[in-house]
């Protein structure tokens, strides 16, 4: 069904990111069908789509931005939680955080030091040359 309505949702609608809530579900609910890791990826793919259609900071996709955060950390897609961190500023929504925790901001707060950790850790400290030095 969210997929479907995705697709019959005018261009830059919220409704786009409908698979990614149901990605959601699937990921802290469980549930009977095993859902392929593919499908959930494009889930998550088509909300960064969504999110990329406002600006930065905006507070209209702030919960569907929040949602896909928790989604795309998750599926240890660390680079793509950290942009929308940023997208996100200062608009940390209490939904989906509430889902998983009893302190909403300090789940937030805890999983985004945890990506910044994340990518910090996949950053090579001294770039090197081509002769072992550095660069």
């Amino acid at each position: 069904f969210a997929e479907r309505a995705a697709q019959d949702a005018l261009p830059g609608s919220l409704v786009q990111a409908l698979p990614v809530r149901a990605a959601f579900a699937y990921l802290t609910e469980g549930g009977r069908a095993v859902i392929p890791r593919e499908r959930l990826d494009e889930a998550a793919d088509l909300a960064i789509a969504v999110s990329a259609a406002y600006a930065p900071a905006d507070p209209w996709p702030a919960e569907v931005r929040n949602l896909l955060t928790y989604v795309l950390i998750r599926l240890e897609r660390w680079q793509d939680a950290l942009d929308q961190l940023r997208l996100i500023g200062p608009y940390a929504t209490s939904f989906p955080w509430d889902r998983v925790s009893d302190d909403p901001l300090g789940q937030f707060l805890e999983l985004r030091d945890g990506v910044r950790l994340e990518v910090a850790s996949i950053i090579p400290l001294h770039p090197r040359s081509e002769h072992g030095g550095r660069a």
